[in-house]
């Protein structure tokens, strides 16, 4: 393939309130063959394991917005092995010199519901229900007690929000 063969790149990254979602729900075949484009959809941490917030360098939250970066990164370093062209990369989803264009669609960052307003009231209450409250304010022995716990029991610990918020999505970093 020569670049003048290359076809440009559309990636969709879903969106689903943090909590949930998967880029492999979206079939890109037709978009693929009517558009003349090759599409790449991702997967990104979700809940707890996305956002999770101590507010300090152990656990700073956002690391779903850094799985999503790291995986821009990779398709344009890796696209033209598969007939995409690097430089022609457009954004797709819901929520600079990564991609040529966006197409966002279902809010913004500055919507009220976009970012947690209290991150650590959330990890408190998690920490509460995996049984690993007693190190609250040992930030470093309370990751380590997460990370010993189930997947399961951090993922699907049902941890209320209020309507339209997730408990854990993204946090101003400091």
């Amino acid at each position: 393939n020569n670049d003048s063969d290359a076809l440009p790149v559309v990636i969709f990254i879903h969106g689903e309130s943090y909590e949930f979602g998967t880029g492999n729900a979206y079939d890109g075949s037709v978009l693929a063959a009517f558009g003349k484009v090759i599409v790449v959809t991702l997967n990104y941490r979700l809940g707890a394991l996305g956002f999770l917030s101590l507010e300090d360098s152990n656990a700073p939250g956002n690391q779903a917005i850094l799985d999503q970066v790291a995986a821009l990164h990779w398709i344009r370093e890796n696209i033209a092995a598969f007939g995409g062209n690097p430089q022609e990369v457009t954004l797709l989803g819901q929520g600079k010199s990564l991609f040529k264009r966006a197409i966002i669609e279902s809010g913004s960052a500055l919507s009220t519901w976009a970012m947690s307003r209290d991150p650590l009231r959330y990890t408190k209450e998690l920490a509460d229900h995996v049984n690993c409250s007693h190190l609250w304010g040992e930030n470093i022995a309370l990751l380590q007690c997460f990370k010993q716990k189930p997947y399961e029991d951090l993922v699907l610990t049902d941890i209320k929000a209020p309507k339209y918020y997730s408990a854990f999505a993204p946090v101003v970093d400091r």
